[in-house]
């Protein structure tokens, strides 16, 4: 008859041992910190979703490097980005070079893409044509992806941008 209050007794102090140690190890733990940058897009990625993209992404995104600044040693290099699934009436693509001194960048090339509506990676090549656009050796080069959702919107609803510089590299030494 007595073994019944004893089982009772070190159920309640066992259980008050793994309340107690529990507490304690949680005072104990190292406090969580997010990463930086959570939350905020890059300027290499569309803001969500707004007019005519859908699905999962459905942000428009430039591929590169994740300082918004890529190297290249090619005169006329391809430039890629991810689409989302859309609805959109065409893509241009536009690039500017900018010059030091200067407030305005010079278009040197922009062209309308069309769209399929599918989602998946695309990508363009500057054209080589003679007197056709070319990337000068250590100029910065900025280049934008704009959908135009509205084929009657003077600037496209959504846009992503980056940067390019062509760098010759350096000979056997």
């Amino acid at each position: 008859m007595k073994v019944v209050p004893l089982l009772k007794y070190n159920a309640i102090k066992l259980l008050s041992l793994f309340l107690i140690l529990g507490t304690s190890s949680a005072a104990f733990a190292v406090p969580y910190v997010p990463p930086a940058g959570l939350g905020a897009p890059a300027r290499r990625e569309s803001a969500g979703t707004r007019g005519c993209v859908f699905g999962n992404p459905s942000t428009l995104v430039a591929l590169m490097p994740t300082n918004n600044v890529g190297w290249t040693t090619e005169s006329h290099p391809r430039f890629y980005w991810y689409m989302p699934v859309n609805q959109a009436s065409f893509v241009e693509f536009t690039l500017e070079k900018t010059a030091e001194g200067t407030e305005t960048p010079e278009v040197i090339y922009q062209t309308r893409l069309e769209v399929t509506g599918e989602n998946g990676i695309m990508s363009l090549q500057l054209p080589e044509t003679e007197g056709g656009p070319s990337l000068a050796e250590g100029d910065r080069y900025r280049w934008q992806v704009a959908i135009f959702c509205n084929p009657n919107s003077p600037q496209g609803e959504i846009k992503v941008d980056g940067w390019v510089e062509r760098q010759i590299p350096d000979g056997p030494s």
